[in-house]
Order: C-alpha cells, then sequence, then structure tokens
C-alpha cells in the first residue's frame, strides 16, 4: 500500500485544503436516477470487478487496520483532485458490505466533489443528509430499479436477487421495500 506523509493523516496532502461538503440537497429519486447513468455510462454490471473500475476512474483502493488507527469505523473518502482519489476499507467487513461501501464512496465522489472539482474528505460518522445521499446513490448504482424489478419477479426471491447484484440480504430488502416491490 502506498503511503503519503503529510499533516496528521498519512493520506492527506500537504498542498491540499479539504473541506467536509456539503449536502446537494437533490431528491432521493433525482441522485437514484443520476447514480444509474453513472453505472450505465461506466458499463457497470453486477459482475463488475469494483477495484478496477475504481482504478479506471484514478482511484485507489485501501483496506486499513484499525488497530494501527488508520481507518474509520466504516468506510472513507479522500477527494485530491480530479481523476485522483482514494477510498478507505477495514480490514474486518465482507466483500458485500464493501461493495455498498466502495459504491457509497463514489457517491461522494459524483455528488459531492463534483468528481474531483473539489478537494473533500469524507469519513462516515453517523446519519446526516450527506450520508443518506451517498447511500441513495450507492443503492441505485449496485441495484438499478429496473433491473431489480425484473430480477425480483424472475426469482420471486429476496436473496437469490442480493445474490445476483451481489449485495447483501438487509441491502436487497431496503432497495425492494424502496422500489415497493416488498
Amino acid at each position: 500500500m502506498r503511503r503519503r506523509k503529510s499533516g496528521i493523516h498519512p493520506f492527506k496532502r500537504s498542498d491540499i485544503e479539504y473541506d467536509r461538503p456539503n449536502p446537494i440537497h437533490a431528491s432521493k429519486q433525482a441522485i437514484s436516477q443520476y447514480a444509474e447513468r453513472i453505472a450505465s455510462k461506466l458499463k457497470f454490471k453486477p459482475e463488475t470487478d469494483l477495484e478496477d473500475l475504481i482504478n479506471s476512474l484514478g482511484g485507489e483502493l485501501h483496506y486499513l487496520d484499525p488497530e494501527k488507527l488508520e481507518a474509520t469505523e466504516d468506510g472513507s473518502i479522500l477527494v485530491h483532485g480530479e481523476g485522483d482519489f482514494e477510498i478507505f476499507l477495514s480490514n474486518y467487513t465482507g466483500i458485500l458490505r464493501d461493495r455498498f461501501t466502495i459504491a457509497h464512496e463514489l457517491g461522494h465522489y459524483f455528488l459531492h466533489s463534483r468528481q474531483g472539482e473539489i478537494a473533500i474528505q469524507v469519513e462516515r460518522n453517523g446519519s446526516d443528509r450527506l450520508e443518506w445521499e451517498a447511500n441513495w446513490f450507492a443503492a441505485a448504482f449496485l441495484m438499478p430499479a429496473d433491473q431489480v424489478k425484473s430480477k425480483f419477479k424472475k426469482y420471486q426471491s429476496l436473496s437469490v436477487t442480493a445474490t445476483y447484484f451481489q449485495v447483501s440480504i438487509a441491502a436487497m430488502q431496503v432497495r425492494l421495500e424502496t422500489l415497493g416491490l416488498l
């Protein structure tokens, strides 16, 4: 893992001022539609390797050890500039949770940094509008509405549909409820 040494946070660059961004205050529907357009533009499919996708956008994934005081409880992002960002994940979470966390952090990248126009640092700490927006983005990015409706109709199973989209049963349950399918 590459280390950047500057300031208190070992990954921050000393020549960049990072801000915690403000929510964009778009509707859940607008954010979901935007996320689906981004996923389509990136040719994202459930089988897409998210680390490869992050790398193709100029980002890096880091799995950090909380015992070394490197990580937040669950995911964070540093956006240094356009096509230059880092997503941090705990070593103590599973692949399905990591997929959602990565998509959530992409939500911050696309929504709140405007794809790197604004240097930001976001560490997940609680639940506020900023985090809701990133969650809405992640859900729609990983589980596009029309595809979820089609697959759920075909499989008639929460767990099989979750498996198809490579998300947790809890994430799929929330998505199905949001779409009025449960």
